[in-house]
């Protein structure tokens, strides 16, 4: 399991309203337990427990972790999108991978400057080889395209501003 596997498989889970997964591969056993509601002052915690032959695997995972972490640009701030009450900001409903195209070498669902009609596809995100389309909730003209095609995008993040019409 490499280490975006793990992230993906992380995150997903935190997604659910699970309270407690257990997964084993590769030698490697994974145990998240959750917190929801009544329990919200109990701990929460994801325990990894790796055969002792695969440790050198391990601290290079975690040095991966650290390197990419070291290499994400900081996210955009909010106050780089326009507000008012004419302003639609589309976000991301689920973790997954950003597609402003139907397929490789088609033309994007829209671009700044695109008219949109309520309903209108306006990307695709996938996750975990399940893909969702984002419609529009409004009638307007995309004003901003926050993310890049093929971006790894978290739940709440902006992926469009729209002028409403």
């Amino acid at each position: 399991m490499d280490i975006k596997e793990l992230k993906e498989i992380l995150k997903t889970i935190g997604e659910l309203n699970l309270k407690e997964v257990h997964i084993e591969t590769d030698g490697m056993k994974i145990i998240v337990k959750k917190s929801t509601g009544e329990e919200a002052n109990k701990e929460n915690y994801v325990n990894i427990e790796i055969n002792p032959k695969e440790k050198s695997e391990q601290n290079q995972i975690a040095k991966e972790i650290k390197e990419q972490d070291k290499e994400t640009p900081p996210a955009k701030e909010m106050d780089e999108i326009p507000s008012g009450d004419d302003i639609y900001i589309v976000k991301a409903q689920l973790i997954g991978t950003f597609y402003a195209q139907s397929a490789p070498g088609e033309p994007p669902y829209v671009q700044v400057g695109s008219k949109v009609k309520k309903g209108d596809v306006l990307c695709i995100l996938e996750a975990m080889k399940l893909f969702n389309e984002v419609v529009s909730e409004y009638d307007g003209e995309v004003i901003k395209i926050c993310v890049k095609n093929e971006e790894m995008v978290m739940p709440g993040q902006p992926l469009f501003v729209i002028k409403k019409f």
